[in-house]
């Protein structure tokens, strides 16, 4: 049986691996993370597109065209 340091050790390992693709719109892909749960949303091209304000939650990551990463929170939903 593996230890409880142990079993997280290995989920933190397999974290940065564990990205699957929810959705692509073709101007924002929407990616979640099946170990941890996080989710994450980044924009593919220049094209506007409002984003699926309802799939992202506190904590989530918007990466926009430049690389700017906003943490996304209830402060900002009102800036999208």
């Amino acid at each position: 049986m593996i230890g409880r340091t142990a079993s997280r050790l290995i989920n933190w390992l397999r974290a940065p691996f564990a990205w699957t693709i929810y959705r692509d719109t073709g101007v924002w892909r929407y990616l979640e993370n099946s170990v941890t749960g996080q989710r994450m949303a980044v924009k593919t091209c220049r094209a506007g597109q409002p984003l699926m304000l309802d799939w992202l939650r506190d904590g989530d990551k918007v990466i926009d065209r430049s690389g700017r990463v906003i943490i996304g929170g209830r402060e900002w939903k009102a800036q999208w």
